[in-house]
């Protein structure tokens, strides 16, 4: 779970301590954009997994995803709840693949933003049904991130795509395609997190209105 200290009517802090409470130990990740001490300190007590001061760096958010992730693994199940139930909450489209790239888990905002249930062990390297780069061109998916990922066996960032779903919509994304090694140090696949920047690109586009003074003209009076 991902939490903001700021929040109406129960902070991201009180909400983490009601869970705790009620014995839901959940992985949670803390974000503020008022990063204090104090907060931290709280936080992490109460077993928050990171506290990430806004503007954080997609690798921090990464690095806490995936030491959520691998605290599920490790404990298997917890209280009846599944490894993955964790990422299935978030909000964030997020993917697995094994090392050939074969697509072997998504959550339900992965699918929300390609529009599609790809066929786990058959599709590969991503769920969009169509890829592209931002001059429109066409992005075959053994070129998208999460292919040279796997393939150079180093993480990517600052790329941008635009997938298109089956219904013809297409939605801007910013991918953050990280390698998974095991214990011993053996690629055995890789996690990508999908960012939508659909309105980020809209109110970029937007140009504000500004009033212009009307000249004055001559023998006009001025009622100031």
């Amino acid at each position: 779970m991902i939490t903001d200290v700021q929040m109406p009517g129960l902070s991201g802090l009180e909400l983490q301590e009601v869970l705790r409470s009620q014995g839901n130990y959940m992985p949670i990740i803390v974000i503020t954009a008022y990063p204090n001490e104090k907060h931290r300190t709280r936080a992490l007590e109460n077993g928050a997994i990171g506290f990430l001061g806004k503007p954080f760096h997609d690798r921090s958010l990464m690095e806490c995803l995936i030491a959520a992730i691998n605290l599920r693994s490790a404990q298997d199940s917890f209280h009846g709840i599944a490894p993955w139930q964790l990422v299935d909450a978030l909000l964030a489209a997020i993917y697995v693949t094994d090392s050939k790239g074969y697509i072997t888990y998504f959550n339900d905002a992965a699918t929300a933003l390609w529009g599609r249930r790809p066929a786990l062990h058959s599709d590969q390297w991503c769920g969009s049904w169509r890829l592209y780069r931002l001059d429109g061109t066409l992005m075959p998916h053994d070129q998208c991130p999460m292919a040279i990922v796997l393939k150079q066996r180093r993480p990517i960032r600052g790329h941008q795509a635009i997938a298109e779903r089956p219904d013809g919509t297409r939605v801007p994304f910013m991918p953050f395609p990280t390698p998974l090694y095991d214990a011993s140090g053996v690629l055995v696949g890789a996690v990508n997190l999908l960012i939508d920047v659909s309105e980020q690109q809209h109110a970029a586009t937007e140009v504000p209105c500004k009033l212009t003074p009307e000249p004055h003209s001559p023998g006009r009076k001025s009622l100031l």
